[in-house]
């Protein structure tokens, strides 16, 4: 992957149309208010909300996850082997316990 700086000539045309843009900020929010004022309800609460965002800056979403009804999710750990070997098998010859007596068996 090769980064590739930004075009001048592009950059310079985003910064001159921003501020060409900022221009017109005082009279976009003259527009928003007179729609927040107007007796439309859709126009109003459109404009309220466009307002509300550009003063405060749009409000977190917060997804909440959970498990089946409503529970908390429990953490699973799943391990995968690759290019496991089989352990040998070691075989152990058992000893009688001693009884009550000391004998073995």
């Amino acid at each position: 992957m090769t980064f590739k700086a930004p075009n001048a000539a592009k950059t310079r045309s985003a910064s001159i149309m921003r501020d060409h843009a900022r221009q017109y900020a005082p009279e976009a929010i003259e527009r928003l208010v007179y729609w927040l004022r107007s007796e439309d309800p859709r126009a109003s609460v459109a404009s309220a909300s466009l307002l509300l965002d550009r003063g405060f800056g749009k409000a977190l979403q917060v997804n909440e996850i959970s498990g089946i009804d409503g529970s908390p999710l429990m953490p699973t750990l799943s391990v995968t082997l690759t290019n496991a070997q089989p352990l040998p098998i070691h075989t152990i010859e058992a000893t009688p316990e001693p009884d009550a007596h000391g004998d073995r068996g």
